[in-house]
């Protein structure tokens, strides 16, 4: 925008007395209106180790001035929510920039120009090392550039917890309401991406609100599961889900998937109009709960813009099986170790796989509702031991499964499958060498005796390591007076 700057000079002549007004030169002077940044970070809920995960973020201008070569410095992203509270560190897997892919740098992102009234919406996925469920994220603004110097007109308007992101169409404001509101029907504008979000607190961690890219949003949201159902087809990988909902607009739900994610699936089509809405449906198999224990669930997601019954086709492929498959996983037990005994698991890979890429966070241990922590120890290339004799549970069904998403093989090829196994298991109480179902001085006798070599009666070695280190020691006997005396 240019504007006219001009004036007048008054002076008194020192000779003749008189007042003089002189008009200034009239001068053209340019003025830039500023930006007004809005950024509005989407930080997805669950990590999970071999699985992507989302962040994303906003960048509205709301000003009247375009910025220009714009720059954004922030910190990195800090998450600590795990089982064991470590650090979640991130691998990029790709990136985008309004949809546009390339290597963006979340720390130092270069958005070029926002003009005034438009968005910006830059998008990273992540791998993650362990798994995990945001309960702390911090993002941090250190710098913004505008013409190549920095400036503060920026606002951060919050972070949200993201449930998962679909694609979905915005219809313009109704006759009857100033208010604009996602919604099915006339005068749909375009396809967008849409952002399910989880802003009010409960169990099942639902979503409950639905943002868009250019940042309308409502909470609007029916969540229809109790009002769906899967039927197979007569095709192989065909199945047919058929839902209803108490109004248009926008629904989610979640079933058990009809092929405990043992089938990937590849397409999905709405029948009332033919639409492709494979974007809108997602399967998961695990999921990291508020104590940040996982949980195997094996479900089917779907979230669409809806009229108020519909039908959808949904197709799906056998798996890829380039990467790590299980060929064997079964429970170590012998003469004194029965299978509800049993602490530690035998696994066997069909080839030699990269050591560093399998964790305890591979593996999920369910026993009596909860999980259990556990320990890979390596034996050889393929196979490993899984430990899990440093818990203390109550008896019951116990579910013990191994996902290869994240285990790589010698050609850095990640599986697609998961093994399980399942048993029925008594107490485990660590101490308990004499596995009388409590911890006393009988179980320091049944040590010692065993240290000695004239063990008599029952004892269970993998109770009596009580330090883990795969024998059982003097150490061990302390460490159980130690638990009898509450030390």
């Amino acid at each position: 925008m240019e504007y006219l700057f001009g004036g007048t000079v008054t002076y008194r002549d020192v000779q003749t007395g008189q007042l003089i007004t002189q008009e200034l030169m009239k001068t053209r002077l340019a003025v830039n209106p500023s930006p007004d940044l809005h950024l509005t970070y989407f930080v997805q809920r669950d990590f999970l180790v071999g699985e992507p995960a989302q962040f994303a973020l906003l960048v509205q201008n709301k000003g009247a001035g375009a910025a220009i070569d714009l720059k954004i410095e922030t910190s990195e992203p800090t998450v600590v929510s795990n089982e064991n509270n470590l650090p979640v560190e991130f691998t990029t897997l790709y990136t985008t920039l309004d949809g546009v892919a390339g290597n963006f740098k979340f720390t130092s992102l270069d958005l070029g120009r926002i003009a005034p009234g438009k968005n910006l919406l830059a998008r990273w996925w992540f791998a993650s090392n362990v798994n995990a469920h945001v309960a702390n994220y911090e993002v941090r603004m250190t710098k913004a550039s505008n013409y190549g110097e920095e400036f503060n007109l920026i606002t951060l308007d919050g972070v949200r917890e993201l449930t998962h992101s679909v694609t979905g169409t915005i219809r313009p404001p109704s006759a009857n309401s100033a208010k604009r509101r996602m919604a099915p029907g006339n005068g749909i504008q375009k396809d967008t991406n849409i952002f399910l979000l989880n802003q009010i607190e409960d169990e099942e961690n639902l979503p409950d609100y639905v943002v868009d890219e250019n940042g309308e949003g409502t909470d609007d949201l029916e969540i229809v599961s109790g009002k769906a159902m899967l039927t197979a087809t007569d095709n192989e990988g065909e199945y047919t889900l058929t839902m209803t909902a108490s109004r248009e607009g926008w629904v989610y739900g979640v079933l058990h998937d009809p092929t405990n994610c043992s089938m990937l699936l590849t397409k999905v089509v709405r029948q009332s109009d033919g639409a492709d809405m494979t974007a809108n449906f997602w399967q998961t198999d695990r999921t990291v709960q508020a104590d940040f224990s996982v949980m195997v669930d094996n479900r089917l997601h779907w979230a669409d813009n809806t009229a108020t019954a519909e039908t959808y086709t949904l197709y799906y492929e056998p798996l890829p099986t380039d990467g790590p498959k299980v060929g064997v996983l079964e429970l170590l037990t012998d003469d004194d170790i029965s299978e509800s005994h049993a602490t530690q698991a035998r696994l066997v890979f069909d080839a030699p796989i990269d050591a560093a890429s399998f964790t305890a966070d591979d593996v999920v241990l369910m026993a009596g509702g909860r999980s259990l922590t556990t320990v890979v120890e390596k034996v050889s290339d393929t196979e490993y031991i899984i430990d899990w004799s440093n818990n203390q549970t109550e008896g019951g069904h116990y579910e013990l499964t191994v996902f290869t998403s994240g285990i790589k093989n010698a050609a850095g090829t990640a599986g697609t499958t998961s093994e399980t196994i399942s048993w029925t298991g008594i107490a485990q109480l660590r101490g308990d060498a004499n596995d009388d179902g409590q911890v006393t001085i009988a179980d320091v006798t049944a040590t010692v005796n065993f240290i000695l070599g004239s063990q008599g009666g029952r004892f269970v070695y993998n109770k009596a390591d009580i330090n883990h280190d795969q024998k059982v020691t003097t150490d061990d006997v302390k460490a159980i007076v130690n638990m009898i005396l509450g030390k």
